[in-house]
């Protein structure tokens, strides 16, 4: 299974970590698409992505297309309109979609959610949410095929989820015990 890992100046270093390592773990095969190369991520890490984004065709498929946070680089990936449309290939094929702290927000813009549908984010995008999606307060929400997490501190269940849900909840639980991580899968 392929994932892809869109990433920008400003990303949180940590999510978008954190989850690259979590989905290689479970032999995802993980690219990293950065809008630049290097990405100089929130703060001031250093990330060398596998690729760049003008070296993915938009309507390439991957079976899921996972966004960390980080207030600047969901701003800069929310302005590309690579990622939009790939995003919006996506979603038309069904494809799973996960997005962490705020970057829920680039799938509120694109449309990808729908009214009435289950998400979490950062509390700081809480207000942009509330409005036209049920709001849970919860370190991960999975609701059809869109996986929502609320930041850093919860990356680590995030990328579990992920991969509970591309692979099977028997190799998230592996994971998290070889990683000594007590995982709830319920969350």
């Amino acid at each position: 299974m392929a994932v892809l890992v869109p990433i920008a100046s400003g990303t949180e270093e940590a999510e978008a970590v954190v989850t690259i390592d979590i989905l290689r773990r479970a032999n995802l095969e993980v690219l990293v698409a950065g809008l630049t190369s290097p990405v100089v991520c929130s703060r001031k890490v250093q990330i060398v992505p596998d690729t760049t984004a003008d070296r993915i065709a938009e309507d390439t498929l991957f079976d899921a297309v996972v966004l960390p946070g980080g207030a600047e680089g969901t701003k800069q990936l929310m302005h590309s309109a690579w990622l939009r449309q790939l995003l919006q290939h996506h979603h038309q094929q069904q494809r799973w979609i996960a997005a962490i702290c705020a970057a829920p927000l680039i799938l509120h813009v694109t449309h990808i959610l729908q009214p009435g549908q289950m998400v979490t984010g950062h509390p700081t995008i809480k207000e942009h949410l509330v409005e036209r999606y049920v709001y849970l307060n919860q370190p991960v929400v999975v609701d059809g095929k869109i996986i929502t997490s609320q930041g850093m501190g919860t990356a680590v269940d995030f990328a579990l989820s992920i991969v509970s849900q591309l692979q099977s909840p028997a190799l998230a639980q592996e994971i998290a015990d070889r990683i000594c991580y007590q995982w709830d899968s319920r969350r």
